[in-house]
């Protein structure tokens, strides 16, 4: 969407809602766990580690064009999340894909 690109933490946001509603649901009994709530604290861990990466790579990462990024480093993690989307077509696909983003996610 066009708010995607321009407001910075459009998707941070939408995970973050996403984990909230979710949260609610399991809480309330209506959807059950598919992450576990220890997993959740690592999420900051790794967002601190992924900071502190080596300034070389970063750079690396800059050169990219936007497009040649999201190709090498979004669409690979992106794809299987779009085609379980498509496959169990769930009521809200948003909150479908990241989950199944927290889920699956790699180190």
């Amino acid at each position: 969407t066009y708010r995607a690109t321009t407001q910075s933490n459009y998707f941070k946001d939408l995970v973050q809602e996403a984990i909230a509603r979710h949260t609610t649901q399991v809480a309330l009994g209506t959807r059950h766990c598919c992450i576990s709530v220890t997993s959740l604290p690592q999420l900051r861990i790794d967002k601190e580690v992924d900071m502190k990466a080596p300034v070389h790579r970063q750079e690396s990462i800059m050169q990219l064009t936007p497009r040649s990024y999201l190709r090498k480093r979004v669409l690979p993690v992106l794809a299987p999340a779009i085609n379980e989307a498509a496959r169990d077509r769930p009521e809200d696909p948003a909150t479908y894909i990241a989950m199944y983003m927290l889920k699956h996610r790699h180190g």
